[in-house]
């Protein structure tokens, strides 16, 4: 997780893709130079315009000038997918951060720390609150953490807003789990 903390790639100099991009972008930003992320599959790099020419740069392979045949091969390499050139395309700030947070999620997920994992499904909620996927997740991670009242209210409210969801079902019988330990808890 520290490589994906802004403030731990300050101090140690390391971090993903998409981390040091950012510090990539801001430093440009400060310098009044033209930059933006791309948020390749997989990889996250940065383009620069000096007004007539573009140049991809890759922070991770410290700023290397990349072409589209790089990028071809990346996606392909991390992936198994092809590129689109419309891979290029500048995103904003908040689907910067909203990859970031998906980042953290993914490691703590698979490092079983969810109560770290409900923290970073809060801030992904406040960016989009309209996500339904982040509802439920935070419902089932509420759950895990045993904050039943939280997971019953999160699961119903994704219920109700995804009513035929794949995954109804088995969100039904976490939503009457939680019901009946919340009652053992009173």
């Amino acid at each position: 997780p520290r490589n994906s903390f802004l403030h731990a790639v300050l101090d140690t100099g390391k971090g993903i893709p998409i981390t040091l991009s950012v510090v990539l972008l801001e430093t440009g930003r400060r310098l009044g130079l033209p930059m933006k992320g791309v948020a390749l599959p997989g990889h996250f790099i940065v383009s620069a315009t000096d007004g007539e020419e573009s140049l991809l740069l890759d922070p991770f392979n410290k700023g290397k000038v990349i072409t589209e045949d790089d990028c071809a091969r990346i996606v392909g390499d991390l992936t198994g997918g092809s590129f689109d050139r419309g891979m290029l395309g500048e995103v904003s700030n908040r689907q910067i951060l909203t990859r970031m947070l998906q980042n953290l999620k993914g490691i703590y997920f698979k490092s079983s720390e969810l109560d770290r994992a409900l923290r970073v499904i809060e801030r992904l909620r406040l960016l989009h609150p309209e996500s339904a996927g982040e509802l439920r997740d935070y419902g089932l991670v509420s759950f895990s953490l045993k904050k039943f009242g939280q997971a019953v209210n999160s699961l119903e409210a994704y219920l109700k807003q995804v009513p035929d969801a794949i995954d109804s079902e088995k969100v039904r019988k976490v939503i009457n789990e939680s019901r009946q330990r919340h009652s053992l808890l009173n």
